[in-house]
């Protein structure tokens, strides 16, 4: 009857030990749970940092891309202006010319604006072949971008799964190892 009360000691003292690891487990798994997730966060903060960074470079580089492009083109729209105002003077000229010059006046100054023109014309072929281009701006996505994911995963979840330190002890267990080499044992069957 002794041994049966100490088997129900043993089992009850081991309970109360497994229950009160598995309860200090569960508060573990909550408290790594929290930390995982904080973890998470802080990718996600570095990543977003990240991306906020590398989107102001290329907005950057865009806007001063634009800003000189503009700049090169609105000179070509200035200097195109300023032979239009040119042309149109020379054009005056002629009129005025063919009402009130006489006819020495009339050669005299088809000469100088038959020079004139052909060196509008020449800056005009220089102006055609050099400065007429076409300029666009776009924007390629880097490949790992236009997949529609960035990136496949922030990380992996390891969950490791290691036998506790706790195991059931019996009295009888450690009174066992008290018995001395070469004495008897007695079997007790139940």
């Amino acid at each position: 009857m002794i041994k049966l009360e100490h088997n129900v000691n043993d089992i009850q003292q081991n309970l109360n030990i497994f229950l009160q690891n598995r309860l200090t487990n569960l508060s573990n798994l909550k408290d790594q749970q929290v930390a995982c997730k904080e973890r998470v966060k802080e990718i996600r903060l570095k990543i977003n940092h990240h991306l906020d960074k590398l989107e102001k470079l290329v907005i950057d580089e865009i806007d001063t891309t634009y800003k000189k492009h503009k700049t090169e083109v609105e000179q070509v729209v200035d200097g195109l202006n300023e032979r239009k105002i040119k042309i149109g003077t020379i054009q005056n000229n002629i009129g005025k010319i063919k009402d009130h010059a006489s006819e020495i006046q009339i050669f005299l100054s088809i000469q100088d604006i038959q020079q004139n023109l052909k060196e509008e014309e020449n800056q005009m072929v220089k102006i055609g072949q050099n400065e007429l281009r076409e300029i666009e701006l776009s924007f390629l996505p880097a490949s790992s971008c236009t997949s529609g994911i960035i990136l496949e995963s922030l990380g992996d979840l390891k969950t490791n799964i290691k036998p506790a330190d706790k195991s059931f002890i019996r009295q009888e267990d450690s009174e066992a190892q008290l018995i001395l080499p070469g004495a008897k044992k007695k079997m007790i069957f139940m």
